[in-house]
């Protein structure tokens, strides 16, 4: 559930900020196969998702659907979100705290 609000929220930034096309990576079966196949969404994430599946002006250029232990820079901005007061935006430099999960997902390319 908290992917799905946190990808929401990083849909409506980028279409804000100016990005045209993105890449979604999830751990979450649900959300991934929801919005691939564009199903009807169970009743909670069915408000969440509605402007991802049917954003306009942004192009879902991939979805990419990652064991758990796939991607810990995801999982960690999800469980981070779930923390945060206010809003944090970091365009060019990601914040200290997530530097050695970035580190240790890049040795698994």
């Amino acid at each position: 559930m908290m992917e799905a609000i946190a990808l929401s929220e990083s849909v409506q930034f980028c279409k804000d900020i100016g990005v045209r096309r993105i890449i979604v990576e999830s751990d979450s079966r649900e959300l991934i196969l929801h919005l691939q196949y564009c199903s009807s969404f169970l009743a909670h994430l069915e408000v969440i998702l509605h402007d991802v599946v049917l954003g306009e002006r942004l192009r879902l250029c991939g979805l990419w659907r990652l064991d758990v232990g796939g991607n810990k820079v995801s999982h960690e901005v999800a469980r981070a979100y779930c923390l945060l007061s206010d809003m944090e935006v970091w365009l060019d430099d990601p914040p200290r705290w997530l530097e050695s999960f970035i580190l240790e997902d890049k040795k698994g390319l």
